[in-house]
């Protein structure tokens, strides 16, 4: 990799990372439903803005159908799970979460796609499970045998929005195929606030007063840079340096998550969260063939928050 891309990457992982401390900075205030409109609205801004630069013209009407199954399945329901499930989950526990959507991925290629498995891929995905296991089993054990507990609730949220990802991602490969990345982002962005808005509109969820300014800044940016400036830099690296190279931004991304969640919001580094995102991420490498010769190359959904 050029040093330029290399900057690229890093600066996507520190994008995405933070996005999870910008989450949990609007829902302390906002509603999920209010975060998720938010960004959708200044990411496709953002969007938008960058199609005039580029020249580019808004993806055709009749892409509407999938763009309107990646809208709600890619954006409006997964960010709105993240953002609910934050809202007991600390920020970085919800980024290493958020970083088990290539498991999900590989296992959906292979049973609605064309690729195949591999023992490097079983092992990977076993060490998913055990790595979730590490996080979150006890929570689960407790929600199944006792009372029901917020906190589990929302890293099955945060899971969900990690299988939805997933899907999108398999879905847009086969419908959207040879479409320009930025007009199936703008479409997508473009649809799930079509949806979203009128959602808001009846369930009346507006906050009962003014957020603060830290509050409305973190929506912002989660829109501009999280939804918007990512999405951009994403797809350019994937065309630079292929899906095996840029899948490395799923390593950093729960580490700068991690980082500012403990230095920022006071959250704790527990073992348990260094071991499981360890073993989670060993599991990220092996089904996508890191250090190793790759069969074919699977351009699976990087871990987007």
């Amino acid at each position: 990799m050029t040093r330029r891309q290399i900057v690229l990457l890093l600066s996507l992982a520190l994008i995405w990372g933070s996005s999870f401390l910008f989450i949990k900075w609007g829902v302390l205030e906002m509603s999920p439903l209010m975060v998720v409109m938010g960004r959708l609205v200044f990411g496709l801004l953002f969007l938008f803005g960058a199609l005039v630069v580029r020249g580019r013209s808004l993806p055709p009407l009749s892409l509407w159908k999938p763009l309107l199954v990646v809208g709600i399945v890619n954006n409006a329901v997964p960010w709105f799970l993240i953002a609910w499930g934050e809202q007991y989950v600390s920020s970085g526990l919800a980024s290493v979460l958020n970083a088990t959507t290539p498991f999900f991925s590989v296992v959906l290629a292979v049973t609605w796609g064309d690729e195949h498995f591999s023992w490097l891929k079983v092992l990977g995905l076993l060490l998913g499970f055990v790595g979730v296991n590490v996080l979150i089993g006890a929570d689960l054990r407790e929600f199944f045998t006792t009372a029901s507990s917020r906190v589990a609730l929302g890293e099955l949220a945060i899971l969900a929005s990690a299988i939805l990802y997933a899907v999108g991602a398999v879905y847009a490969r086969r419908e959207l195929r040879g479409v320009p990345p930025l007009q199936v982002a703008t479409g997508q962005l473009g649809a799930a606030l079509l949806l979203t808005l009128p959602v808001l509109l009846v369930a009346g969820d507006l906050p009962a007063t003014m957020p603060s300014l830290r509050a409305l800044l973190a929506v912002g940016a989660l829109g501009l840079f999280g939804s918007g400036l990512a999405y951009v830099l994403f797809y350019e690296l994937l065309e630079q340096v292929g899906a095996t190279r840029t899948v490395i931004v799923t390593y950093l991304l729960p580490v700068v998550a991690l980082f500012l969640g403990w230095l920022l919001l006071d959250e704790p580094l527990t073992v348990s969260t260094l071991v499981g995102m360890a073993i989670i991420l060993s599991g990220v490498g092996l089904v996508n063939g890191i250090g190793f010769r790759p069969r074919r190359r699977l351009p699976v959904q990087e871990a987007a928050p």
